[in-house]
């Protein structure tokens, strides 16, 4: 995927809505596990690889950090 601190940057500047997902978040691999499955469908396949590498950091992170995976908050 492209820098997404680049995407992030654009968007904010751009007045473009931004959703941000982060590693604790209790439902963040599934959120993007169901974003694959529709994405699988159109999307080219460079992205649909980076988009399963950023799924599998996700996922990596869950197992290593299981202590700090929780319902989000602000």
């Amino acid at each position: 995927m492209r820098d997404q601190v680049i995407l992030a940057r654009n968007a904010l500047k751009n007045d473009i809505p931004l959703f941000t997902l982060i590693g604790k978040d209790k439902f963040a691999l599934q959120t993007l596990e169901y974003y694959h499955s529709l994405a699988k469908e159109e999307c080219s396949p460079e992205f649909i690889k980076d988009l399963e590498m950023l799924i599998e950091d996700f996922r990596k992170y869950r197992e290593e950090n299981p202590g700090i995976i929780k319902i989000p908050d602000l």
